[in-house]
């Protein structure tokens, strides 16, 4: 189940990453769509980031034994909790600042 809610969440952000890179302003103006995709830069940049950290996200390392093939699961502490909101709130960052910087008025 925890398989099938990571790949649906994947299909979702590609189905958001089509829909706002096709969308036509001059032929869908002034409804819900055109008032949603108007952060059009930041609806890619946090779709693609969905995107790349859903296929990062594995939970170990596989270590073959013999001829099987076993899932090593490592131990997190504290430490890497803090180590991993501090990146992941630094890419998060990087990537509105960026979207948020490149738009033109």
């Amino acid at each position: 189940m925890c398989i099938g809610g990571f790949v649906m969440v994947h299909v979702a952000a590609y189905v958001t990453i089509f829909m706002v890179r096709n969308y036509d302003p001059t032929t869908r103006y002034n409804d819900l769509l055109d008032h949603a995709l108007r952060h059009r830069n930041s609806i890619i940049s946090h779709s693609h980031t969905t995107t790349s950290t859903n296929l990062t996200w594995g939970g170990g390392d596989l270590v073959v034994v013999g001829c099987k093939v076993a899932l090593l699961l490592i131990p997190l502490g504290t430490i890497d909790f803090l180590v991993h909101h501090i990146h992941a709130f630094t890419i998060h960052v990087s990537y509105v600042w960026g979207s948020v910087s490149d738009q033109r008025y």
